[in-house]
């Protein structure tokens, strides 16, 4: 059963800045690649251990933002994921969005 959270914005990131491109993901098919997915590193004022990986549709055309501008997320999203790894379980927390754009 797939978790979606709405996340509020405000109070859970802060202010969110633009890091980086971090890579497309497609899909093999038998007519060609499908692109899948965008991600991005974005920054926060309140979640500072690390960077936020968010992930957009492939839709939606690849982002290009200057270092540390300021942004938004539409309609973001956080979902659990339960992997396996070396025999031990943990759960990974994914972030998407259905677009950033500059503030």
């Amino acid at each position: 059963m797939p978790l979606h959270f709405i996340v509020p914005e405000d109070s859970t990131f802060g202010d969110l800045k633009f890091g980086k491109f971090l890579g497309d993901t497609t899909r093999r098919q038998a007519d060609g690649t499908n692109l899948t997915t965008r991600k991005y590193s974005l920054f926060s004022t309140r979640q500072v251990a690390d960077d936020i990986v968010v992930t957009l549709p492939g839709k939606v055309p690849q982002k290009r933002l200057p270092f540390m501008t300021s942004v938004r997320l539409i309609n973001c999203k956080i979902t659990a994921v339960g992997k396996v790894t070396a025999g031990r379980a943990h759960r990974e927390y994914e972030l998407f969005a259905d677009d950033i754009e500059k503030v």
